[in-house]
């Protein structure tokens, strides 16, 4: 059974260090100063009989109506049940209830299976943050709420 819960920056940075594709890990310190500032916010949990798979934090970084999804991840062995679908969901169902009309999400290029969701689920792409390694190029998606 897949459940959806808020949870605190600490337990959300747990199954962060359990996902390979995050190799430069970025430091819990960051996650907590991404947010200190930032008081509307969801850190959500999704659980699969009560084990942490996956984990998503948003926060309303633009300040323009959007809602800016972070970071998230399921761990490998639990990819493919539906945990990055049901927490996208939530966010969404709490993005239009706080009156956000946008959400905002930024991946790479080489994250295929992440590009491949957000398309399949009607994201935009908005722009594209070149780097020098053409798969570190980071790509901003959109979808109207």
């Amino acid at each position: 059974m897949l459940t959806i819960k808020t949870s605190s920056i600490e337990d959300a940075y747990q199954i962060h260090l359990q996902i390979p594709e995050f190799e430069n890990r970025v430091p819990l310190e960051e996650f907590r100063k991404k947010l200190a500032s930032n008081p509307d916010q969801r850190i959500i949990i999704a659980y699969h009989d009560q084990k942490p798979i996956g984990y998503m934090v948003s926060y309303d970084r633009f300040k323009d109506g959007s809602i800016y999804c972070w970071m998230t991840g399921v761990i490998p062995e639990a990819r493919g049940q539906g945990a990055l679908k049901a927490m996208m969901l939530d966010l969404i169902d709490w993005a239009k209830n706080k009156n956000y009309q946008e959400l905002k999400i930024k991946t790479r290029n080489v994250r295929r299976a992440m590009l491949n969701f957000l398309v399949k689920n009607n994201f935009n792409f908005l722009e594209v943050e070149q780097r020098k390694l053409l798969k570190n190029h980071r790509i901003l998606l959109i979808k109207k709420l």
